[in-house]
């Protein structure tokens, strides 16, 4: 990125009273991002990976986040499109602490962390999504919505157009069958989204942690003699499929 853009940017977020010391992160591959201090504080700024994509889909999604209790990064900042940088760009708060990988922490301590992070991503995992396939950055707008309105073009916009080609060799004849099937009559069953996101609506059972959460805004909270186990457990039946 351009130096010069970037330090035009970041004065335009938080002006000039105090200095802001910029460096790229040597993490992340796809994205661009950019480790700002400035004062006692640190944010972190991140790059559209498309010049079509605009960021205040994900600043949205932050703040509804954030409203059910999810400690994701607070948005401060964000530019639907910098002409030049050529990019929507996007300026979060600090999120504390390192990597769990490399706390060094006793392993009661660490199943603790691992388990409240996995009921955040359960929260995260309910948000609703219009439609099949990764999600559209196409700026302010509730529900999310996906790059396919239906099933079908999902299911096969990743498969080989010469049917099966490399798959031939790597998967077994019953499955090769099974994704066919599928491909000319598609599963009404609702999928995964991305990675993060499911078009599943949420099924409202109040003993779901999951369920409950999502509806209820649940805030972090520690129950005492509780393990890691016995909190995955409370999930509901429709959760817990696929």
């Amino acid at each position: 990125m351009d130096s010069d853009a970037l330090a035009v940017l970041v004065r335009r977020a938080f002006g000039t009273s105090l200095p802001v010391h910029c460096e790229r992160t040597p993490d992340g591959v796809s994205s661009q991002v950019y480790r700002l201090v400035r004062g006692s504080e640190t944010f972190y700024l991140r790059v559209a990976e498309e010049a079509d994509e605009n960021l205040e889909t994900d600043a949205e999604l932050h703040r509804r986040l954030l409203a059910l209790g999810v400690r994701v990064p607070r948005m401060v900042f964000v530019e639907p499109y910098d002409a030049a940088i050529g990019r929507s760009v996007a300026i979060t708060s600090e999120v504390p602490g390192v990597p769990l990988a490399a706390a060094g922490c006793p392993p009661e301590v660490a199943l603790a962390v691992a388990a409240e992070a996995g009921e955040d991503l359960a929260v995260i995992n309910h948000v609703t999504v219009d439609g099949f396939g990764w999600v559209r950055r196409s700026g302010q707008g509730w529900p999310l919505r996906a790059e396919h309105t239906s099933y079908l073009p999902f299911l096969t916009s990743y498969l080989p157009v010469g049917w099966p080609g490399p798959l031939g060799s790597l998967l077994p004849g019953d499955i090769l069958t099974e994704v066919e099937a599928r491909s000319a009559a598609p599963s009404r069953r609702s999928i995964w989204a991305t990675s993060i996101f499911t078009t599943r609506s949420r099924c409202q059972t109040a003993s779901c942690l999951p369920c409950s959460r999502a509806t209820d805004g649940w805030r972090s909270r520690r129950t005492s003699g509780r393990s890691a186990g016995a909190r995955s457990s409370s999930v509901c039946a429709n959760c817990a499929d696929g």
